[in-house]
């Protein structure tokens, strides 16, 4: 389970949006169609200049024996989080938690009118560590953009 806890740490600290689902769980069905309208939104919008998308890793079916195909990493995120059910997002490598509840959740973010927000941070974050410079090369050469997750 460590290993596992450091390979979550490091990929939600690199993307600036994670979400963990099942594929058969309506509540992750939910989450990902509520992002794909959203970053689908923002990209749209004239004023921004950010390509903004989510990177989402399916844990299998569902959380029953059998369809989990994934329960190290199901393990892990409980430990780090103290939330084991799914779907469970990270924006800027913070658990916001699932689509009603966490630290706040998905839709109460978004009825706040903080989720955009903290996605924004999150973007520029990355993209200032991936223009980072190292002797004969920028990181963003040997790294994948935003757009291509």
């Amino acid at each position: 389970i460590a290993q596992k806890k450091l390979e979550i740490a490091a990929l939600v600290q690199s993307t600036p949006v994670v979400v963990f689902t099942y594929s058969l769980s309506p509540f992750c069905t939910e989450t990902t169609a509520l992002l794909d309208r959203l970053m689908m939104n923002n990209n749209n919008n004239k004023n921004n200049n950010n390509n903004i998308s989510y990177h989402e890793i399916s844990l299998g079916g569902e959380w029953l024996p059998g369809l989990l195909q994934e329960p190290v990493t199901r393990a892990a995120l409980a430990e780090m989080t103290g939330q084991s059910s799914l779907p469970h997002v990270f924006v800027g490598g913070k658990s916001i938690g699932g689509l009603f509840s966490g630290t706040p959740g998905l839709v109460p973010a978004l009825k706040e009118g903080t989720f955009l927000d903290m996605v924004q941070q999150a973007v520029v974050a990355a993209a200032a560590r991936t223009t980072t410079t190292t002797p004969g090369r920028t990181s963003s050469e040997s790294s994948n953009s935003i757009a291509s997750l």
